[in-house]
C-alpha cells in the first residue's frame, strides 16, 4: 500500500499553489493522520504552516513551489527529531506521510487551532526565530482545545511512545 494522507487546504492554500481539492478525501496511511494547512505571511516571507489534525503538532515550511508540498515528509521528519522523536521512528512517521491528495478544510476546531498557532508563529517568526524552532516552540505550547495537552505530547501518544515529564521536553 503506497503511503498517503490528505491536506485540507485553506481556500488560499489550495489557490496559491493551483491545488486540485477532492471531493472525497482519502483515509491516511500514517499514524498521525491527515493535516490543515494555511497561507502564513511574516513580512515579505511566505510560508505554509501544516497542522495535525489528531495531535495539533504544527510544522511550517518556506511557502515556495520548490519546496510546498514535496518536502513535507521531510519537514515532519525534521520537527519529529527535534521533538525527539527516535530517529527511526520520525523516519517511518515521514516516509508515510506522503501528500496525495487535497481537500476542503472540515474541522472548525482544527482551524481555529491552526489560526491561534499561525498568529504565534508569526511572532516567533518575525523576531527571526527559523521554520524548524518554531514549529518546535509551537509543538510545546498547551493546547486549549485538546484540554492543555501539548501536540509533542499528542504526538508521543499517537506514536505509542512514553509521554515525557515536563523537565525533560526538548526545548528549541
Amino acid at each position: 500500500l503506497d503511503a498517503m494522507i490528505t491536506l485540507h487546504c485553506t481556500a488560499r492554500l489550495a489557490k496559491r499553489f493551483n491545488l486540485r481539492l477532492a471531493a472525497d478525501p482519502r483515509q491516511p496511511t500514517n499514524r498521525l493522520g491527515n493535516w490543515y494547512g494555511n497561507l502564513l505571511n511574516v513580512g515579505p516571507r511566505r510560508f505554509a504552516i501544516l497542522v495535525n489534525e489528531m495531535t495539533l503538532l504544527p510544522v511550517i515550511m518556506p511557502a515556495r513551489a520548490a519546496v510546498f508540498p514535496h518536502t513535507f515528509p521531510a519537514a515532519l521528519e525534521e520537527v519529529l527529531a527535534g521533538l525527539d522523536i527516535p530517529a527511526e521512528k520520525a523516519a517511518q512517521e515521514a516516509a508515510a506521510s506522503e501528500i496525495t491528495c487535497y481537500a476542503k478544510t472540515l474541522n472548525r476546531s482544527v482551524l481555529g487551532s491552526m489560526n491561534d498557532l499561525a498568529f504565534h508563529a508569526g511572532l516567533l517568526l518575525e523576531d527571526g526565530t527559523r521554520e524548524l524552532s518554531a514549529s518546535i516552540k509551537l509543538a510545546n505550547m498547551p493546547s486549549l482545545v485538546m484540554d492543555a495537552v501539548f501536540p509533542s505530547e499528542a504526538v508521543l501518544i499517537a506514536l505509542g511512545l512514553p509521554v515525557r515529564e515536563w523537565h525533560e521536553r526538548p526545548s528549541a
